[in-house]
């Protein structure tokens, strides 16, 4: 698999990779939020091609900002990162953010329900 991303943490994204068993022969790291250019589209299929990867892999935020702009020599393949926390510190510190939202405006933001579900690990 050839990996490319273009988050804040690219290694994650290759930890993620591996761990659903996949072997990365090359990859590139882009900066967080990085607006791909048709050049840099191009070097990540040259690369891939000339790895011998099987396929592309990138993030779904990453194939958001490319969309269809240029096809790829190899299969694309797009693997969802999820965000997962070992304690319940930030869920502690969201559901309260919320809920001080919540009471400010005396409605439910963005149709939200009032209760919060706790995210599965």
């Amino acid at each position: 698999i050839y990996a490319f991303s273009g988050i804040a943490r690219n290694d994650d994204f290759h930890r993620s990779v591996r761990c659903l068993g996949g072997t990365i022969v090359g990859c590139q790291a882009f900066p967080d939020h990085y607006k791909y250019r048709r050049r840099d589209l191009f070097i990540i299929s040259r690369e891939a091609v000339a790895a011998g990867s099987d396929c592309i892999a990138t993030t779904a935020k990453d194939y958001a900002r490319i969309g269809r702009r240029e096809p790829f020599p190899l299969e694309l393949v797009v693997v969802n990162v999820a965000i997962s926390f070992d304690d319940n510190r930030f869920d502690t510190f969201f559901a309260d953010k919320l809920a001080d939202i919540i009471r400010k405006k005396g409605n439910r933001p963005c149709g939200l329900e009032s209760r919060i579900i706790p995210v599965v690990k």
